[in-house]
């Protein structure tokens, strides 16, 4: 999965709860704990992408 792909299904599930369609409890979990893992995943993400920018910074 790359960040812009989790970035699509974030919106998604936002979409969903934003919805007006009625939605149980357990979708409700099940689509934070999604939501909780594709958030996770961009915080990698980002980190790695700092972390790798600033070596760059750093050696030149």
């Amino acid at each position: 999965m790359t960040y812009d792909e989790a970035i699509a299904q974030l919106e998604q599930i936002v979409a969903k709860l934003e919805g007006n369609e009625a939605l149980s409890m357990e979708d409700y979990k099940k689509y934070a704990q999604e939501a909780s893992q594709r958030i996770d995943f961009c915080r990698r993400q980002l980190t790695d992408i700092e972390n790798e920018l600033g070596q760059l910074i750093k050696d030149n």
